[in-house]
Formats: structure tokens, C-alpha cells, sequence
């Protein structure tokens, strides 16, 4: 039995290549958020379908709509703290059957029981939060160094588009047909992916060995890399502690980036992913299965961008990457705002705008997902990821809810309402994503095609505690790390 004092860890050289194991691994990951997703933009679609039948007030809509974004707070941190506990995959597959089974379930909702698919949409926000905490890390800690940059982006959240594309497709070519009863049990879907992940996705040697877990360690990077491929070397972090997001307040400036970056773009998704049906419904005066059917160009751009983004942080740097999304796709939500009633020949230029303002501003996750978690140690790292969602969640509150103020209205359905917020709430978009060009240029430390092991030797001057010891944690006592040894 392995010693859970052994300080080593087990991870992929930096030449390693992808093998069809990894690739399978990648690929449930991949689903996973695809089928998170899913689920958040059919609320959207949902609430556009029972809105005017159930007779809902604008604080009735505003309460289903921001109960996912509170639940996401709650199961960020409580999965970062169970993935970091407990190991990644088991986090990532309860996560998974939290919100898959949440939203089937939801669909049984009796008529009028607005505060009912509240309480069920709060799970599904537990849920998802819980996803984006444990999957990133596990891909990242499992992925050479030489393609964490791109894999970390395209392999964790770059299908997110292709859930809302699916959604536009089926709302609207079925929406009428299946009614709000039937999206809601297409949500059962995901729980073949908490299948997919439990057959195929092996826990991250790096997690099994700072668990002192070195025999699955090896045993999982021998199925993922190959023999030959992977290498075990003495590391500190390696050993086991005591650790809680209490002990991040000693690495400030990734709790800075984080916490920043998470809150400003989650603000935008969450204001143009809910109402953006709505808005492109009233601005266009089209109906809003048309609006579903356009919204199908605005989750393609956004899949370019997720697709686009991996690839210049790859050549030029994730500071450098975050900057050019920042102020590209800020001041393209901006003009979005300024030209709202404005036209190009005879197509709407709020609508140009708004598709490519949402190919920088969508892609930016791509950059900042797999940046949250590369920061941290292997001790804190889901801790790190949650925390990063957690803000994503307040984030997914102030979006929809800053339209509401903009509207000044009692019901955010009507078209005066959200044709009078348009200007307004796109200009307040633009500023926000701007800010993360802020945050990326200044406080966001760069990780491009650096080693996880560098990135902690670079943080660890910062996380020194009052004490002297590394993470402000309570130690174990280990022995003396062994000789690197290759396989």
C-alpha cells in the first residue's frame, strides 16, 4: 500500500504525444460541458414559452432565471472543495447527474408553480457550477505542457456554443411541439455523460499522487500517456495538507484574476445568453422561434471564437490573448448599443455587431477557464477553479438583472421594455468585458506552455504564510522525496 506521505508526483513529459486513450478522455470532458450548457440556454427558451401563459411578473421570471445563478455560487464551492477531497472524477460525474437530473424532474412542474422550477433550477446552477469546477482541473493536470494551452481551451469549454446551437435548433423546429414540458426532459440527456465519464475518464495522476496514491498514479498515467511517456519526480506540492479556500487568501493574485475575470465575462454571458433571444426578438420584430433560429449565428460565432481564442493565447500568451478579446470584443458590444435601431443596407446593425462582438467575447472563456485552474497548486486547484465559478455565478446574477434596471420596468418580457434597454445594457456589456482586458494586461500572471510545477515554484514566494510554511495549511510530516524515476 502507498505510503500518504510519499512526496512525488506523476505527470506527462512535456514531449509527450496525445494517445486515442487521451483523446477519449478529452472528449468526455468536452461533452460534459456541452451537455451543461445545453441545459442553461433552454431556460431561456423555456421562460419565453410559459411567460405570458403561467401570467409571470418580472420578479417571477427574475427569480427562475437567477436561481441558477445562486445555485452555481453554492455548488462551485462546495464541488471545488469535494474535487480537491476527493478526487476529480467523482466530482465531475455527481456534478453532472446534479443538474441532468434536476432539470428532467423540473419538467413535472405543475402550471403556475413558478417558485417549484425555481427550487429545481437552483439545483441545476449546484450542478453546473460543480462541472466547471471539476472538469477544467482535470484536463489540465492530465494534458502535456507543450498542449495544455490549446487542449485547456478547446478540450474544456469550446463546445459550450455547439449546447446553445443545438438548443436554437431544436426550440426552433420543435419548440412549438414539444412545449416547455418536453425541453425540459431533453435535460435527462446529460446523465449518459456522467456514463461516459465513469467508463472512460481516469482520475489525474497528479491528484492520485499528492494523495499519496502513487501506484494509481503510475497505473493511470501508463492508460493515458503510454508507457514511456510520463515521469515521476520529487515535488513538495506533492505532499498532502490540510487545505480550504481559507488558505487561498495566500496567493492573492491568482484569487484576484480569478475572482475578476469570472464575475466580468459571466456578466455578459449571462445577460446576452438569457435575453439575447428576447432582445434579438423585439429589436428585429421577428417571433421569438425567428429569434431562436438567428440566435443560431450569434452560438456560431461564439464557437469560432472559442475555437480562435486557444490558438493565439497558444502563439502569443494568454496575457496577451485576454487583452486583444477584451478590447475587441468590448467595443464591439458597445457599437451594438450605440446603432441598436441602425441598419446596414437592410440587415440590422445591432445584429452585426452583436455576432462579432460575441466571437471575442465568448471566446474569452476558452483563455480563462483553463487559466483558472493552471495558477493553482494540485492541492488548491479545484478549490481554485470553484472559486473562479462561484464569482461566475454572481456574475450570471448581475447580468440579467442589471437589464432589469436598465428597463426600468415591472415586466422584462415586454417589448417596450427590452427594446427601451438595449442601448443601455449593451453599452454596460462593452465597458464590462473591457474591464477584463484590464485585469489580463495588469494582475493576471502569464502560464502559456509553462509547466503546472513552474507555475507553482513561480507562486509560491507569494503564498508564504506569517509561519513560514508554504500554504498557510497544516502540513503532514513526509519523508524525504525519492530520486525522479521515468517510465
Amino acid at each position: 500500500m502507498d505510503s500518504p506521505n510519499v512526496a512525488t508526483l506523476v505527470m506527462p513529459k512535456d514531449n509527450a504525444r496525445l494517445t486515442g486513450h487521451y483523446a477519449s478522455f478529452a472528449a468526455a470532458i468536452a461533452g460534459s460541458q456541452l451537455f451543461e450548457y445545453f441545459d442553461f440556454y433552454t431556460i431561456g427558451f423555456v421562460v419565453a414559452l410559459i411567460s405570458v401563459p403561467w401570467h409571470l411578473t418580472f420578479g417571477e421570471v427574475a427569480t427562475i432565471l437567477l436561481a441558477t445563478g445562486v445555485g452555481t455560487i453554492v455548488g462551485s464551492l462546495l464541488w471545488g472543495w469535494i474535487g480537491d477531497r476527493f478526487g476529480r472524477r467523482a466530482a465531475l460525474m455527481s456534478a453532472i447527474l446534479c443538474f441532468a437530473l434536476a432539470t428532467g424532474i423540473s419538467a413535472l412542474t405543475p402550471v403556475g408553480w413558478w417558485l417549484l422550477l425555481s427550487v429545481f433550477r437552483f439545483f441545476v446552477g449546484m450542478g453546473t457550477g460543480g462541472t466547471n469546477a471539476a472538469g477544467p482541473p482535470l484536463l489540465i493536470e492530465s494534458t502535456p505542457a507543450k498542449y495544455r494551452t490549446i487542449m485547456g481551451g478547446i478540450g474544456t469549454v469550446s463546445l459550450v456554443p455547439i449546447g446553445g446551437l443545438v438548443t436554437s435548433v431544436i426550440v426552433a423546429s420543435l419548440g412549438p411541439v414539444l412545449g416547455f414540458r418536453g425541453l425540459l426532459l431533453i435535460g435527462l440527456i446529460p446523465v449518459l455523460a456522467a456514463v461516459w465519464v465513469f467508463f472512460v475518464v481516469p482520475e489525474s495522476p497528479r491528484w492520485l499522487a499528492s494523495r499519496g496514491r502513487t501506484e494509481e498514479a503510475r497505473k493511470n498515467a501508463d492508460h493515458l500517456f503510454g508507457p514511456g511517456n510520463w515521469t515521476e519526480v520529487p515535488a513538495t506540492d506533492a505532499v498532502q495538507r490540510k487545505e480550504s479556500y481559507g488558505t487561498m487568501r495566500r496567493f492573492p493574485r491568482q484569487m484576484a484574476t480569478v475572482m475578476l475575470l469570472w464575475l466580468l465575462v459571466d456578466i455578459v454571458f449571462s445577460g446576452v445568453g438569457l435575453w439575447g433571444p428576447t432582445i434579438v426578438s423585439e429589436v428585429l420584430k421577428v417571433t421569438p422561434q425567428h429569434a431562436a433560429g438567428l440566435f443560431i449565428i450569434v452560438t456560431l460565432a461564439g464557437f469560432l471564437g472559442r475555437l480562435t481564442v486557444p490558438l493565439i493565447a497558444n502563439r502569443f500568451g494568454r496575457k496577451t490573448a485576454g487583452v486583444i478579446t477584451g478590447l475587441a470584443g468590448g467595443i464591439l458590444l458597445c457599437l451594438a448599443g450605440f446603432f441598436h435601431v441602425s441598419e446596414f443596407g437592410t440587415v440590422s446593425a445591432f445584429f452585426v455587431f452583436l455576432v462579432c462582438g460575441y466571437i471575442f467575447a465568448d471566446g474569452s472563456f476558452t483563455n480563462i477557464v483553463p487559466l483558472s485552474g493552471e495558477m493553482w497548486p494540485a492541492s488548491l486547484r479545484v478549490h481554485g477553479q470553484g472559486l473562479g465559478n462561484a464569482m461566475g455565478g454572481v456574475g450570471k446574477i448581475i447580468g440579467p438583472l442589471a437589464l432589469a434596471i436598465f428597463a426600468n420596468s415591472s415586466n422584462l418580457v415586454s417589448p417596450a421594455a427590452t427594446t427601451s434597454a438595449v442601448k443601455p445594457s449593451f453599452l454596460f456589456f462593452g465597458i464590462v468585458i473591457l474591464l477584463t482586458a484590464v485585469v489580463f494586461a495588469f494582475i493576471a500572471p502569464e502560464t502559456n506552455k509553462k509547466t503546472l510545477e513552474v507555475l507553482n515554484g513561480e507562486a509560491a514566494p507569494e503564498a508564504l504564510a506569517a509561519d513560514g510554511s508554504l500554504f498557510g495549511g497544516d502540513p503532514v510530516d513526509a519523508p524525504t522525496a525519492p530520486k525522479a524515476t521515468t517510465r
